[in-house]
C-alpha cells in the first residue's frame, strides 16, 4: 500500500492490487506524484480518524503544473 500524505489535512491511498493501471502509463506512483501538487477526484473516507481517497487508476489523479 503506498500512502500520499498532504501535509496533515489528507491521504491519498493506493493498494498495490491496482498498480498495474498505473505501469500501463509507465507512472511509478511513489516517484511520479512525490513532492508534487496534484488534484484528486475521489470519495472522501474516514480512516482511524483521517480522510482519505483511495484511488486505483491514474485518471482520478493529476499533477498540476
Amino acid at each position: 500500500m503506498l500512502v500520499l500524505k498532504m501535509e496533515d489535512v489528507l491521504d491519498i491511498v493506493l493498494f498495490p492490487d491496482s498498480w498495474s493501471n498505473f505501469s500501463f502509463f509507465n507512472i511509478i506512483p511513489e516517484d511520479y506524484y512525490l513532492g508534487k501538487p496534484v488534484e484528486v477526484i475521489g470519495k472522501v473516507r474516514m480512516y482511524r480518524g483521517r480522510p482519505n481517497i483511495r484511488i486505483s487508476h491514474p485518471i482520478s489523479i493529476r499533477v498540476l503544473m
